[in-house]
């Protein structure tokens, strides 16, 4: 059974409304919980992908992580042809945001790399290794809090298990250090430190920053970054693992320390929540529709603001109820 049309009711609850975004393990959708009447966002991963397998494992990973900087997964299940995962809806990513309105400033950029250090520290205390940590992977929601997803693909020790077969090439390059890129099962707490280190230098300069460990990419690093912070980065990119801060709560720690300017949690908030307003990641431009609080279709570039998505999805729904 295919996940579309539009208007599907998957898990007896969850209403496909509109395509989000292909991510690296499925395709993302926005979805209303016609029970408790809230949006959600539904990943979908075909079986054939080993989408029952997948699910499971991402909602095992995110529980172990026990922290809210970990994007909420509300429950996974199969049916049809796919395996779903329902997380909390987030306003846009990262990504979305600096693609719009240019790097963060560097008391913000500082302050979303501690808050993802502390999500990462309590992951590696559990045994779990993210292995993506990127931009279009650090989800805002509407209100400016932050939240690492997408734990699809994490390695999990102590007692859990993983999802790589022998060979297999799991990450995003641009992000991945050097051990991961080898073989994606020698990853460790360091791994996602160096994820983060490239994560950090691309929230500053709005760009992949190269291999970190390249004393080319170190020099332009300084210079867009300052000594301060680049040092930083520059320890955490190191080749090898052994030489960079052991796990996230190693970074965190040189994060607080080195003098770098790092903004209050609620100044950092308010800036994120302020430049999300309108960035509405629907892929639209694929011709996929969004309603519209008039009945009509929206296409791409015609997202309608924020305050107004919840009352027009549920709007959509009742529509695609009666159409179908």
């Amino acid at each position: 059974m295919s996940l579309t049309p539009l208007g599907t009711l998957r898990g007896g609850r969850y209403r496909v409304l509109s395509r989000l975004r292909a991510g690296g393990t499925g395709v993302v959708w926005r979805a209303l919980d016609t029970r408790d009447d809230r949006l959600m966002a539904l990943k979908a991963v075909p079986l054939a992908s080993g989408g029952a397998e997948a699910v499971e494992h991402e909602a095992e990973a995110v529980a172990r992580v026990q922290h809210p900087g970990a994007l909420r997964v509300d429950a996974a299940f199969t049916e049809g042809d796919h395996g779903f995962v329902v997380m909390e809806m987030a306003a846009c990513s990262l990504a979305d945001l600096v693609d719009a309105h240019g790097p963060l400033p560097a008391g913000v950029a500082v302050r979303v790399g501690r808050e993802l250090c502390a999500v990462l520290a309590n992951a590696h205390a559990a045994g779990v290794v993210h292995r993506d940590v990127k931009p279009s992977n650090v989800l805002v929601l509407r209100d400016g809090q932050v939240r690492l997803g997408d734990w699809g693909i994490a390695r999990v020790h102590a007692g859990g298990h993983g999802t790589t077969r022998t060979g297999a090439f799991l990450g995003t390059l641009p992000f991945m250090a050097p051990e991961q890129r080898r073989d994606a099962r020698d990853v460790r707490p360091a791994t996602d430190v160096y994820a983060l280190a490239a994560t950090l230098a691309w929230m500053r300069t709005g760009r992949a920053p190269g291999e970190l460990y390249v004393p080319e990419v170190g020099a332009g690093l300084r210079s867009a970054l300052g000594d301060t912070l680049a040092g930083v980065v520059l320890e955490a990119g190191q080749h090898d693992p052994q030489r960079r801060p052991a796990s996230a709560a190693g970074l965190e720690v040189r994060l607080a320390t080195c003098g770098a300017p790092c903004a209050p949690p609620e100044e950092a908030q308010a800036w994120l929540r302020e430049r999300c307003e309108g960035l509405v990641p629907d892929e639209g431009a694929a011709g996929l529709p969004v309603a519209s609080a008039d009945g009509g279709v929206l296409r791409g570039g015609g997202a309608p603001p924020p305050q107004e998505q919840g009352k027009e999805d549920r709007a959509w729904a009742a529509r695609a109820v009666r159409a179908r």
